[in-house]
């Protein structure tokens, strides 16, 4: 009897000593067969001293990086970062949120949006990009406004943009040009007062104007020929040796005496 109980004791002596040698193995092996990180996470908490153990770990780190970047949203890699601060794919995914964040701002390409992701992400290597574009609407803005003062902004703002060159050529051209209306604007006295007349000239003679529009009263006076006026040709006429033909726009000067604009800007 004593006999048989020792070959008893022996033989789970050995299945524990192969249990010992295997270290898990065959449970990690069916573990990654399913490679899901519920498997991997059970596999864990069942042998968390397992030789396996760190492989595992590793594994599962990978699992769940691809279940975040399956969805690639800023918001799953910001999970991601916040429940696995320790995991070796940190800096990947800070790189995705980086990523997806300046083709945000690039999708809007506004100079709000890329100003804000600069502020954002000063160290981001988009940056240099981000500005470049922020330049080139800065630009695009400017030349639709089309005024000499913007031009010389933009090349104070902007020394060494490509876009400088360009910005000389069109002064020079808009000095040979007539002023804008808000160019004149700029030229008048502090603080004057600015009239809302806004009449068309529909005919001149013998030093009369014959005027249609709506021309304010002020101290019970017309404001025709007042800062800021804005009146439209629609008959040529000469006044003072000037030639004024249909369309031309006009308003008056820091002196009160009409000038051709180029445009209402």
């Amino acid at each position: 009897m004593r006999k048989s109980t020792n070959i008893c004791l022996l033989v789970i002596l050995a299945g524990w000593f192969l249990l010992s040698c295997d270290g898990g193995k065959k449970e990690f092996e069916q573990a990654n067969a399913v490679n899901t990180i519920e498997s991997m996470e059970q596999f864990i908490a069942n042998n968390p001293e397992s030789n396996y153990t760190e492989q595992a770990n590793v594994i599962l780190d990978s699992l769940r990086f691809s279940q975040a970047s399956e969805k690639d949203s800023i918001s799953t890699y910001q999970e991601f970062i916040d429940t696995y601060p320790e995991s070796r794919f940190i800096k990947k995914a800070m790189y995705m949120i980086d990523s997806l964040q300046y083709a945000e701002a690039a999708a809007n390409n506004n100079i709000t949006s890329y100003s804000k992701y600069i502020r954002n992400h000063p160290d981001s290597k988009f940056v240099p990009e981000a500005k470049e574009n922020i330049e080139k609407l800065v630009f695009i803005t400017v030349k639709a406004n089309d005024l000499i003062q913007g031009y010389k902004q933009f090349m104070e703002d902007y020394p060494e943009s490509a876009y400088a060159e360009e910005a000389k050529r069109r002064i020079s051209v808009l000095k040979t040009l007539p002023p804008t209306y808000s160019e004149v604007i700029g030229t008048y006295p502090p603080g004057v007062r600015l009239t809302s007349t806004i009449a068309e000239i529909n005919g001149y003679d013998s030093g009369q104007f014959m005027l249609g529009g709506e021309i304010e009263i002020y101290n019970s006076r017309m404001q025709v020929f007042e800062y800021g006026t804005k009146l439209t040709v629609n008959v040529m006429f000469t006044m003072d040796n000037v030639t004024y033909n249909p369309g031309d726009k006009l308003t008056v000067d820091r002196n009160k005496d009409l000038i051709k604009l180029r445009s209402w800007k």
